[in-house]
């Protein structure tokens, strides 16, 4: 693939990884509120899901490695049917969004 093909499709994907974080916020702003649906979970832990293995395939190892802990976060929330957290674990997930989007707009540099 040409130098020029790669970033552009790099690009695309650090896009798309914007796309998937908007519905990861949302959903966790559903989620704080108490109403957060078990649909928009499983949407939360596909976003989630997309960006850790599409950021692998695509060697962002710091996207993916952190996108894997938040999806490993959710999938207890899912499991342990877990319907409020400490205003404390509020922030914590509210700052990994900020994360993710400032990991992304680092690579987009």
């Amino acid at each position: 693939m040409s130098e020029d093909r790669e970033r552009l499709v790099r690009l695309q994907f650090l896009d798309e990884a914007l796309e998937y974080i908007k519905t990861i916020e949302s959903g966790l702003l559903e989620f704080i509120a108490g109403s957060l649906a078990s649909k928009g979970l499983d949407e939360m832990l596909r976003a989630v899901h997309s960006i850790k293995g599409s950021a692998a395939m695509m060697s962002y190892p710091q996207l993916s490695h952190f996108a894997h802990r938040l999806e490993d976060f959710l999938k207890v929330i899912k499991t342990r049917k877990i319907s409020t957290v400490e205003e404390e674990t509020e922030q914590l997930l509210l700052q990994s969004v900020d994360y993710l989007c400032q990991i992304v707009a680092i690579q987009r540099q």
